[in-house]
């Protein structure tokens, strides 16, 4: 149990070292800064889409607790109200987390390959434009494929976050999510098999919970989680770097 909360404070405290490395490191700043362009402009719609439609919905819903005794209408009422507006922002997030994933794929791919050379994972190399291209458009195909599963199991989550006391481990499941695919990035740059890559999960799962409820700390402040998603990037390189690193020590000994 122990050795569970340690992991979990490491993987908490990744996205801030991300961070860390991304100030201090100037050559990365071109790769973060295209996904956050892109994710605020999507996000700038989505909310704008969310704040003009949602309300009268939700509403209309929590109206329809008339059916309920009138000494419990009024509590009633404001439970649906405070349940109801966090799953659909979650979900409007989780949508804009989509579509950015998909659109930014190469500039979060090419920032986590940046990374991992920066913490010695991988050999510094300069920028190709043939092979970035190459990479650019394998990766936006595997995106697209990731994205549809994960679309199928966000909807799993959306449906279960309707339910009382399991919405809130439906929420951790999109952070875990979110802080998974922070981390896939380094797992492409390493050329690691999907098998590898679940397998890592597995083992390092007290890390990714950290890593989500460090995630979950800003989820919910409009732009600013996609301004923390590359440094989350950067942070889970770090992350699976030290814990590669520590496994080479561990088999030379």
């Amino acid at each position: 149990m122990k050795d569970a909360s340690v992991h979990f404070i490491d993987g908490f405290s990744s996205s801030f070292r991300g961070l860390k490395a991304l100030a201090r490191t100037r050559r990365l700043w071109p790769y973060a800064l295209a996904p956050f362009v892109i994710g605020a402009a999507l996000l700038g719609v989505g909310l704008s889409w969310a704040f003009t439609n949602l309300g009268p919905w939700i509403n209309g819903w929590a109206t329809g607790a008339a059916v309920v005794p009138e000494a419990l209408r009024s509590t009633v009422y404001w439970l649906v109200v405070i349940l109801l507006w966090p799953v659909c922002l979650v979900a409007i997030f989780y949508g804009v987390f989509i579509a950015t994933k998909i659109l930014a794929a190469p500039f979060h791919a090419l920032l986590a390959e940046r990374a991992l050379m920066e913490f010695d994972a991988l050999q510094d190399r300069p920028f190709q434009f043939g092979p970035w291209v190459r990479v650019s458009v394998r990766m936006l195909r595997v995106s697209i494929v990731k994205a549809l599963l994960f679309a199928v199991l966000g909807l799993f989550l959306f449906a279960v976050s309707f339910v009382p006391v399991l919405n809130v481990f439906a929420a951790f499941g999109f952070l875990l999510i979110v802080a998974f695919d922070s981390t896939d990035y380094s797992f492409e740059a390493l050329q690691m098999g999907f098998r590898d890559r679940l397998g890592f999960f597995r083992r390092h799962f007290f890390y990714f919970c950290g890593l989500a409820a460090s995630l979950g700390l800003v989820f919910f402040i409009p732009g600013f989680n996609f301004f923390l998603f590359p440094a989350a990037v950067v942070g889970g390189s770090d992350l699976v770097s030290r814990r590669l690193k520590t496994k080479s020590e561990r088999e030379t000994e």
